[in-house]
């Protein structure tokens, strides 16, 4: 699961990794680091850093994805 997310996230400038198996990391590219405790709070800190809301069916981030594959 994080793979995929991190290849969703990079559209966004973010990466996830897993703390312990409990909890989501979500990292910028400037340092700041929160914790989410479930997919949810991923794509609300998601929103948070990046300043854009999240859209799994935006064109542009379905062509990143498809591209990066």
């Amino acid at each position: 699961m994080v793979a995929m997310l991190n290849q969703i996230l990079a559209f966004y400038g973010l990466t996830v990794s897993d703390w312990n198996g409990v909890r989501f990391v979500v990292s910028d590219k400037k340092g700041q680091t929160v914790m989410a405790q479930n997919l949810s709070e991923v794509w609300q800190e998601t929103e948070r850093l990046s300043s854009r809301l999240p859209d799994p069916l935006d064109d542009t981030l379905l062509r990143f994805i498809s591209q990066s594959n």
